[in-house]
């Protein structure tokens, strides 16, 4: 495997999702996934099963769902010259993109700003049936 090309897939990536140019989808268990015709990425949030830490590992999957390499804090910096910050920037930027939390403070911010404004009854409520109480 050309290590090089392992790298210069990481560092896109990165810069990418930090400028939040890449369209995530959500998968199960803390887990987000960014496809390509041919190959997918997936970025997610891990337990290790012997002290029960978190960490996040990056896994590259070819066009027949075969993993072929995956990225952890134990062998990045074999490909990149990164620290284990990366994945964790590359998780929490997905996680962002996902979870619309730029989106989620602006309407918080603009309705704080704009306080005459009158809210959308149907807008972002918790049915009544809902409530934990």
């Amino acid at each position: 495997m050309d290590k090089s090309k392992v790298a210069t897939a990481i560092s896109q990536l990165h810069k990418k999702a930090i400028r939040g140019e890449l369209e995530w989808t959500e998968l199960e268990n803390h887990r987000y996934q960014i496809s390509f015709p041919n190959s997918t990425i997936v970025i997610g949030e891990y337990e290790n099963e012997y002290d029960h830490s978190e960490y996040y590992s990056l896994r590259f999957i070819n066009q027949r769902g075969d993993l072929i390499l995956e990225i952890d804090p134990g062998n990045i910096s074999q490909y990149v010259d990164a620290t284990y910050k990366m994945l964790e920037e590359i998780y929490n930027s997905a996680k962002e993109q996902i979870l619309n939390i730029d989106g989620t403070f602006d309407d918080i911010i603009n309705a704080l700003e704009n306080p005459k404004s009158e809210p959308d009854e149907n807008k972002n409520t918790v049915p009544e049936d809902d409530l934990p109480f």
